[in-house]
């Protein structure tokens, strides 16, 4: 119990450290700094020492700022709660009353004036920054109790972290590569198979819940697992539209159905379920109507319409299946993303090189930063400025999700050629916040086949002595020779007493980036070893 306590103790101050103000003003690495003794924890006058000491000498907490005002200048609880509004809303005209209160409060209790300005100060800058405590607090407890349902029952937290989220597709998209990333199968909806929301399918598998796609509503779902349990596995789609109420189930929900794969355990044929979708619905309307009228219809005697509806669904017909592309673009509609494959996977490890932020983590970034990102445009809306040139909005999706950009008329005439949807490209630029949400203004489109050479500065295998046998260096040395070109390479070797050393090669050993040269490197170092780096690092030798 008393571990468990420590351990969310914590987690208490990082809940209120991680966040965008902390993060950007320094406090974050000056707490960690302190927090590890690489710094010396300083307080203005010793009675700060009891109420900042848990925190290092941060103002971390805003209860810490009512607490200085309190036992420091004698502020009343309610006076102090009111100091703690008008600096967390910087009000500077209020600030300037409770300034004066707060040095002559303080100088009653024996604190010199000087000190009493530098304490105040300190509270104006940490103050916009502060967090409740109380709420710290919560948020740990239920950290903990996550990150432990996490470690022991992985698959359970992440059926119920995908069902939580069903509806929203950008963390359902997140929840999805973390599940990659860690060894779990999230497997496509399946009408036999699917609940509403996700499930445990096949020992540690993830099944895909009904309740995520797109046009499928709680009570066509209803109807279809209904029906499923009174009847049994559906057989094929006209034993689906026979048997499920089609008033709910209407064409729209079962179209989004075959476009996400629900219905392949029923045909493997996507294209060809939608070819014979109208005469499964027609049939199955009949069958319908003349079981709620109690009569027996051909169907229930055996006919060759309801053996047909057994097998496949107008076999007569010839049709051609989709080509990956068009599954993958029919995925996109009705779940919001790609869930068989990506059409980014083939340049999955380029992307990972080259860019400097990803979709999940770009809103973690600074303001103004220059960043570099590789995606798919999957949206391109025009507009103007208010001067009336043109401009565009532009939607990339990477891996992880998708980013917002913007482009203005001087650069989107110099790369207009790649400004098309399914094109995959890498931009540059500077990134903005409007509010929370991140876009980046770009200033340079690259093409993907074309983004080795333009982005990669320099080259860095990362190795330690171990590393270092003839052999390896001699396949390296062939390998660069094979690839000669412009672009220097660093060998960043890992040694005891001196840390990492960067050592940069011969310019008679520069080589050209391609994709057969850093396969080589690869093979020899290993794939983790590998960074491009879009600037030339400082030899140090």
């Amino acid at each position: 119990k008393k571990q468990k306590t420590e351990k969310k103790a914590n987690i208490l101050p990082l809940v209120a450290l991680y966040r965008p103000g902390p993060l950007q003003s320094g406090m974050v690495d000056s707490f960690i700094n302190r927090k590890h003794g690489r710094e010396e924890v300083v307080y203005l006058h010793p009675s700060l020492e009891p109420i900042l000491k848990e925190t290092h000498g941060v103002i971390l907490y805003q209860e810490q700022v009512m607490r200085i005002a309190n036992r420091l200048a004698g502020f009343s609880l309610n006076q102090a709660d009111n100091l703690r509004k008008a600096m967390g809303k910087k009000k500077p005209e209020i600030m300037a009353k409770f300034k004066d209160q707060f040095i002559n409060g303080s100088i009653a209790n024996g604190i010199p004036k000087e000190s009493a300005t530098s304490i105040f100060e300190l509270m104006e800058f940490f103050a916009g920054y502060g967090f409740n405590k109380s709420h710290s607090a919560a948020y740990a407890v239920i950290t903990y109790q996550t990150a432990y349902l996490k470690t022991n029952y992985l698959v359970q937290y992440m059926v119920a972290q995908l069902s939580c989220e069903k509806q929203n597709m950008d963390k359902i998209v997140d929840y999805i590569e973390d599940c990659r990333y860690m060894g779990i199968a999230v497997i496509p909806p399946d009408v036999n198979e699917s609940q509403n929301d996700f499930t445990i399918s096949q020992g540690n598998k993830i099944r895909f819940g009904l309740g995520a796609i797109k046009n499928v509503g709680d009570k066509a779902i209803e109807s279809i697992i209904q029906s499923r349990e009174k009847g049994g596995r559906y057989t094929s789609i006209l034993d689906l539209c026979k048997r499920v109420d089609l008033r709910v189930v209407n064409k729209q929900v079962i179209e989004s159905l075959i476009k996400s794969g629900s219905l392949d355990s029923l045909h493997d044929n996507r294209a060809k379920l939608l070819a014979g979708l109208d005469t499964a619905m027609q049939l199955g309307s009949i069958a319908s109507k003349e079981r709620r009228k109690g009569q027996k219809s051909l169907f229930d005697m055996g006919s060759e319409l309801d053996n047909a509806g057994k097998g496949d669904l107008g076999t007569e017909t010839a049709v051609d299946r989709w080509s990956e592309k068009e599954i993958l673009q029919a995925e996109k509609e009705s779940l919001g993303f790609y869930l068989s494959s990506h059409p980014l996977n083939p340049f999955k490890q380029k992307i990972k090189q080259l860019s400097t932020v990803s979709s999940a983590d770009i809103s973690e970034h600074t303001d103004g930063e220059e960043v570099t990102i590789g995606g798919i445009i999957t949206n391109l809306k025009s507009s103007v400025t208010k001067r009336g040139d043109p401009m565009m909005y532009i939607t990339l999706e990477d891996l992880k999700g998708s980013a917002e950009c913007v482009i203005f008329s001087k650069e989107i005439k110099a790369y207009q050629t790649l400004l098309a949807i399914d094109e995959v490209v890498f931009v540059k630029g500077q990134l903005g916040f409007q509010g929370t949400a991140p876009s980046i203004r770009i200033k340079e489109v690259i093409a993907e086949k074309d983004a080795l050479k333009r982005l990669t500065k320099c080259v860095t295998i990362r190795c330690n002595t171990a590393d270092f046998d003839e052999s390896k260096l001699m396949q390296l040395k062939e390998g660069i020779k094979k690839h000669s070109g412009t672009c220097p390479i660093f060998l960043e070797i890992s040694t005891p007493n001196q840390g990492n050393v960067h050592i940069k090669i011969s310019s008679q050993y520069f080589v050209s980036v391609r994709d057969d040269f850093l396969s080589c490197a690869k093979e020899l170092f290993g794939s983790e070893a590998l960074r491009l780096n879009q600037a030339e690092l400082l030899a140090m030798v």
